[in-house]
């Protein structure tokens, strides 16, 4: 089986391992003008360490075969379209850092599985949807700085 192929507009990314020489394996996209889903395919990025898909319009919901990319460190969905919830298999990536995903149209509750993420830094994931209390589990993480403003979180101090 080849290199997976992302096609995004007339951008066709193949043969990753000469695309990403060296150092960092890093896709961004950031301020563009993508739509559609986005790519499956980059969850077939094994190696794939910081992925920037911000202001973008991508929509739809976050592929859950991103929780396959197992070196994944920062994960930028900031600005998009998306829908649905907040993957609980996010709380498997091990290395993960900070997820973006503010301004989006996130629905549900905070995943307490993000709790798992020993490396989290930050979790950013303000204006959207997102429901019920802040999962108490996100104390065992060494976060340095939580923004969930404007969302309907509840629960008491």
């Amino acid at each position: 089986m080849g290199s997976p192929m992302i096609h995004l507009g007339g951008l066709v990314l193949g043969k990753t391992q000469s695309i990403f020489a060296g150092g960092q394996v890093r896709i961004d996209l950031q301020n563009n003008s993508f739509h559609g889903k986005v790519p499956s395919v980059i969850g077939g990025l094994f190696r794939l360490q910081v992925l920037v898909l911000s202001n973008n319009s991508f929509e739809g919901t976050i592929p859950t075969n991103l929780t396959y990319c197992s070196e994944l460190r920062e994960l930028n969905l900031v600005d998009n379209k998306l829908g649905g919830k907040i993957l609980e298999e996010l709380g498997s990536l091990s290395k993960l850092r900070g997820p973006g995903l503010s301004k989006n149209h996130l629905i549900g509750k905070i995943p307490a599985s993000l709790g798992n993420l020993s490396s989290l830094i930050v979790l950013a994931a303000t204006y959207n949807n997102l429901e019920g209390s802040i999962p108490k589990e996100l104390g065992r993480t060494s976060m340095d700085f939580i923004q969930l403003g404007f969302n309907r979180l509840t629960g008491k101090s």
